[in-house]
């Protein structure tokens, strides 16, 4: 590319140093024949940039014609490809950004603790593919967001509990190594059931495995990896953009039933990017939190005394007057005294288990596509979303009686999933 650019510039009074930079403007005018993109907005761009340098002006249109010129003459192309003009009939009006899934994860956060009214506190260690979580973060110090970066994945979970149980809205980031390491301190915040988010973008495993390629291969961790009867919310964005959707409500469901939620990303969603409708943070319902009590007089404050219609209990912050409180990671009776007794224990772990089911009352009908009716149904989660809708509509247009649902809560599934699977010949979708 080099002598070909110094070859087409042989008539230009430049140095060679200065023709070698004009490289990429030939390759522009490569990548200009490829989509048949005229020259003369690119040209116009030159003059104006370059106009106190005209020799300058002058080796860079010329490289980008030649470029243009090199793909006709040479024929290095097999073919081009034509990009139509956007149909904006089609398109919502709004601004717009482009977006990729770990931004979009760091702003379902911020926006999340703004409807919370609560400070947001990010505790993570660095590693790919969710380090981008905690860049992304660290730039909006101006929006009370505090990051911090721990000496390794264990301290960074315990820093977000801790500033959970300050009265923070607090999360942390990992893939899937780091998450086999939270695992005793998700057990933590489980038993103490303070509200806490933990993103997992995954990789491939194990141990360290493969820290640049997507993997869906951290399921069953997030759902059974810890000691003891540890139930948790599991929740999987399906696109880079609905990362910020999913984190939200990540957030909301965490504060709402004081319970920790992991959010399972990967790096497929946490690198790929999409244009994406930003939204008006005022249309965002204010977050339920769990924490408008009443205590009677001459009564004691009970720290595990529970919502009914959520079994979520009160999030107080310490050193609240007459709310005064004990919580650990020993099993506690619901006074908060340290108790050893089987019957307690049995009730706690089942009412944990029960918090979490009761999460399931308010899951939305999952996305389903296709036909309402069929032999064949698809299930998928996570960023096998856009294959398998693919192959759904490929499939489809063919005249296969195929659809396909996608779920998004992991844990628990949706309601009412099992009357519209019926494992029978055929399956019926009732919405």
């Amino acid at each position: 590319m080099s002598n070909i650019v110094k070859e087409s510039l042989k008539d230009v009074a430049l140095s060679n140093k200065e023709k070698e930079r004009c490289k990429n403007f030939f390759s522009l005018g490569i990548i200009c024949w490829l989509l048949n993109r005229k020259l003369k907005t690119t040209i116009d761009w030159i003059e104006k940039k370059f106009f106190k340098k005209k020799l300058v002006a002058e080796g860079n249109q010329a490289a980008l014609h030649a470029g243009f010129k090199y793909c006709e003459s040479n024929e290095i192309f097999s073919t081009s490809f034509v990009i139509n003009k956007m149909n904006t009939n089609l398109v919502s009006k709004g601004v717009y950004a482009y977006i990729n899934g770990s931004t979009a994860t760091a702003w379902g956060l911020i926006c999340a603790a703004k409807k919370a009214n609560k400070k947001l506190f990010l505790g993570s260690y660095p590693i790919t593919p969710a380090t981008n979580i905690l860049q992304e973060l660290s730039l909006y110090k101006q929006l009370d967001v505090i990051t911090y970066q721990a000496e390794d994945e264990i301290a960074g979970i315990g820093t977000s509990i801790g500033a959970s149980f300050a009265g923070a809205l607090a999360a942390t980031s990992t893939s899937g190594p780091g998450l086999a390491l939270k695992s005793e301190f998700i057990n933590l915040a489980v038993s103490t059931e303070l509200p806490l988010v933990v993103i997992n973008v995954q990789r491939g495993g194990p141990s360290t495995g493969l820290p640049t390629k997507t993997e869906q291969s951290d399921l069953l961790q997030a759902l059974w990896g810890r000691n003891g009867e540890s139930p948790v919310v599991v929740l999987a964005p399906k696109t880079p953009s609905d990362c910020f959707y999913t984190t939200y409500e990540a957030a909301r469901i965490a504060c709402k039933y004081m319970t920790p939620v992991i959010l399972l990303t990967d790096g497929y969603l946490a690198n790929g990017s999409e244009s994406w409708k930003v939204p008006n943070v005022d249309d965002f319902p204010e977050l339920d939190i769990a924490n408008h009590i009443s205590i009677p007089n001459n009564e004691v404050f009970h720290a595990y005394k529970r919502f009914s219609n959520t079994l979520s209990r009160p999030w107080i912050t310490p050193g609240t007057k007459g709310l005064e409180h004990r919580i650990g990671g020993l099993e506690k009776d619901e006074a908060g005294n340290v108790s050893g007794d089987g019957d307690n224990h049995q009730k706690m772990c089942e009412l944990r288990l029960q918090k979490v089911n009761n999460v399931a009352n308010e899951i939305p009908f999952p996305d389903f596509y296709g036909n309402k009716t069929g032999k064949i149904l698809l299930l998928s989660w996570g960023s096998t979303f856009g294959s398998v809708r693919q192959a759904t509509y490929n499939l489809t247009k063919s005249g296969y009686p195929v659809s396909h649902c996608h779920l998004k809560f992991i844990n628990p599934f949706f309601k009412n999933l099992e009357y519209f699977i019926c494992f029978s010949d055929n399956f019926n979708c009732r919405e």
